[in-house]
């Protein structure tokens, strides 16, 4: 029996666009090639950018990458205190 194939956008196959080295960035996660990291990608967007605005920005690099940075930043958040303070005190 054959497995279906996984869409092209799947999160697990995106991290081939992804990198995270000591020397880059200090280890933060950056778009392979580049040093435009994760969270910066998913900062754009939630700031009203879109992907077709990064793309041409960045005509070089992937719209796929984008997705994938985008993704793996809402999916792991930075580490330590939250910003959002105690939200059960609220």
């Amino acid at each position: 029996m054959t497995q279906p194939s996984r869409p092209t956008s799947h999160p697990s196959l995106l991290s081939d666009h992804r990198e995270s080295r000591d020397e880059i960035l200090g280890g933060e996660p950056v778009i392979k090639g580049t040093r435009i990291t994760c969270r910066s990608v998913l900062g754009r967007l939630s700031d009203g950018d879109t992907l077709d605005d990064l793309c041409e920005e960045h005509p070089s690099i992937p719209r796929e990458a984008f997705e994938g940075a985008a993704t793996y930043a809402r999916t792991h958040p930075p580490r330590g205190k939250s910003s959002e303070g105690k939200p059960w005190r609220r």
